[in-house]
């Protein structure tokens, strides 16, 4: 028999029992998609790549200075550019009335060392100046307020000042956080400093080049006023690094958990396939008698697993996609900030290649069981034993598989109450 003919075979098999074959399916989608809803997040937080303009050579600049020398660090040779944010609550003028709203007050070259164009309109010009009554709408706030583009060249009431709106950035833009919703242009001596990095630095040890660069800078500048001889600190460290939040491990965590439930899930459709593999040995006695070997009763056995497996991973996809609103709903405050807009937690590849690995670990989990089953019966004995007993080898194959459910549960249970 070739491949077609086996999985003609299998899904004629499975159409015979569709309760046992929506149980198992029902139940590998269920794992999956609660280890793929959860690695959604995982990617988000710490694989995706940041959305900025070659995000490798981004580095973040930390000073003990209490003002910052943006001016002196922009003159660094290892450096294209410095630029700073520090976030703040405006005061802004809505249809309804006056609302808190968090953004970000910038240097007005923020947007150009990030490599960030604007979605609609434009974002900040060097020639505007630090203090310039211009600001940029954050997309998600541009839609919760408005949606149309014509608010392009609208005022803005700020405080007790107006503010010409000038550009909407993009949807997956993000400062760190997700809920920046203004950007207002500032000459700061406060912040968090940003640089990029010149191509032609970098390499490893670029980071550290820079580190030692600006280190030597601000050396050069002296003691700040009021801080005496004290030392001054500077670390540059990759913006993929210290953009990643320091209190992901609860997620972390979270999904180790669900991957020991996968395993659960995995014996016991390993189980249950063994238990329909044992109702059925009478039936591959009979093939074995007319001339199957017994590889392809194993490749019979694995085409049915196979297809279990991809529509355990389908339904898991689904679960997945439907479950990501009350996943994030249950995240913890701090995370949850840096997973709003529509955007943050999509559905990409790396998931789909995580929910696939998913998919193919669970079919070498449950489906080896059955296959190993089929290997290992005597013909003669089958086919004059009309009971439905089992043999001692499916015994045994099964109580290890109920053995190693009872152990990943226990182990599942000790971890939920050390947490």
């Amino acid at each position: 028999m070739t491949f077609p003919d086996d999985l003609r075979h299998s899904i004629r098999a499975l159409q015979s029992t569709p309760g046992f074959t929506a149980l198992v399916v029902l139940a590998l989608g269920l794992g999956i998609g609660a280890n793929s809803a959860l690695f959604t997040v995982v990617n988000s937080l710490l694989l995706r790549p940041l959305p900025y303009e070659r995000p490798r050579e981004l580095v973040e600049i930390s000073l003990a200075r209490r003002v910052l020398p943006l001016e002196e660090l922009n003159r660094a040779e290892s450096l294209r550019g410095v630029a700073a944010f520090v976030a703040r609550v405006f005061a802004v003028a809505e249809a309804d009335g006056i609302k808190n709203i968090f953004g970000f007050r910038v240097s007005r070259n923020l947007f150009a060392v990030l490599g960030v164009r604007a979605a609609l309109g434009r974002t900040f010009l060097p020639g505007e100046g630090d203090h310039s009554s211009v600001v940029v709408l954050a997309y998600e706030y541009w839609r919760r307020v408005s949606g149309d583009p014509k608010i392009l060249g609208q005022a803005l009431t700020i405080g007790e000042q107006k503010y010409t709106i000038i550009g909407v950035l993009p949807e997956d833009f993000t400062l760190q956080v997700r809920d920046g919703n203004l950007f207002v242009p500032y000459r700061l001596t406060e912040g968090r400093v940003v640089a990029r990095l010149k191509p032609g630095v970098l390499s490893a040890q670029a980071a550290a080049q820079a580190e030692a660069e600006v280190a030597g800078i601000v050396r050069g500048l002296g003691p700040e006023p009021g801080r005496g001889n004290r030392e001054e600190r500077v670390r540059a460290s990759r913006l993929t690094d210290s953009f990643r939040p320091n209190d992901a491990a609860p997620v972390l965590v979270l999904q180790a958990a669900m991957g020991v439930l996968l395993l659960i899930t995995c014996a016991n459709a390993g189980n249950l396939l063994l238990v329909r593999s044992n109702a059925r040995r009478r039936e591959f006695a009979i093939r074995a008698a007319l001339g199957a070997g017994r590889a392809q009763l194993v490749r019979q056995l694995l085409t049915e697993s196979a297809l279990l497996a991809a529509l355990g991973g389908a339904v898991g996809l689904a679960v997945a996609a439907a479950s990501l609103g009350s996943v994030k709903e249950q995240l913890p405050a701090n995370i949850g900030r840096m997973l709003r807009g529509a955007e943050a937690l999509a559905i990409d590849w790396r998931v789909l290649v995580f929910t696939l690995a998913a998919s193919l670990l669970a079919l070498a989990l449950f489906g080896l069981a059955p296959a190993l089953s089929a290997l290992r019966f005597d013909v003669m004995s089958c086919l004059k034993d009309s009971s439905r007993g089992s043999n001692p080898q499916r015994q045994k194959l099964s109580q290890l598989l109920v053995a190693s459910e009872v152990a990943l549960a226990v182990m599942l249970l000790a971890g939920a109450d050390l947490r």
